[in-house]
């Protein structure tokens, strides 16, 4: 009895989400005669398959990010119960989608520790700051900023009291 329920259940949530659109279409085992071929071998049906589309900057590169070495790290560090940073730093550098040549410098925060943290990333010996606030247990990733070609960079983070 409650496998009959389970299966009406099943076959009317797939009514619902058919007419929703979700579901574009329904199984049909194959017909007897007629058997199974993969798309690669099916016949010609006037509709090409999928081919990604060549571009003029040519294909992606196999490396689409790099990471960077540790953040400089200046002011209070705010620590957990342990005695452990509460904050976890990662940068990398990845190209842009539209225009591979501009690189996004990037900076991942994780907060591990319930307070939330302000803190102020910079690039190396430079003026040129972002502040950034991450509440407790969040993760953020930032936009330290952009250059062309320059896959490395050097940064510091302060954080503040």
């Amino acid at each position: 009895m409650r496998n009959i329920a389970i299966r009406i259940a099943l076959k009317s949530l797939g009514l619902i989400l058919t007419s929703a659109g979700l579901v574009h279409a329904q199984y049909t085992p194959p017909t007897l005669g007629r058997p199974y071929q993969p798309a690669e071998q099916a016949p010609a049906s006037g509709i090409a398959p999928y081919q990604p589309a060549e571009t003029s900057v040519g294909k992606p590169s196999t490396d689409t990010f790099t990471l960077q070495g540790a953040a400089e790290r200046g002011g209070t560090i705010h620590k957990n119960a342990l005695g452990k940073p509460c904050l976890a730093l990662e940068a990398l550098a990845r190209p842009q989608a539209v225009n591979p040549t501009m690189i996004n410098h990037l900076v991942g925060i994780e907060n591990k520790c319930p307070q939330k943290i302000h803190l102020q990333l910079c690039y190396a010996n430079s003026i040129r700051c972002l502040d950034v606030e991450v509440r407790g247990y969040q993760t953020k990733d930032v936009i330290l900023g952009t250059a062309a070609g320059e896959k490395t960079f050097r940064y510091t983070s302060k954080e503040k009291p």
